[in-house]
């Protein structure tokens, strides 16, 4: 049972969808993801070795997006630490 203030752990990993259809004989489905930082260093979580990923344009625009925030994070924090 929740609590408030509670954070549930996400999930990172295969949900065992194929919203799209399967693209070709290697694909194993809709991962889910995250991407954060640790200190001045980006991470993406995927909870499972992967190969490869594939997305809509859209998908990938927030995808790059997400990435951009996490950045501009990171580098804030390494130059917070570094002085």
């Amino acid at each position: 049972m929740a609590h408030h203030g509670d954070n549930p752990v996400p999930y990172f990993g295969p949900t065992g969808k194929f919203p799209r259809g399967k693209l070709n004989a290697d694909d194993e489905g809709e991962i889910q993801f995250g991407i954060t930082n640790d200190g001045d260093t980006v991470i993406v979580q995927f909870g499972q070795p992967t190969a490869w990923v594939g997305m809509t344009a859209e998908q990938a625009e927030s995808f790059a997006d997400s990435l951009k925030i996490a950045a501009s994070r990171a580098k804030l924090l390494s130059e917070f630490t570094s002085k």
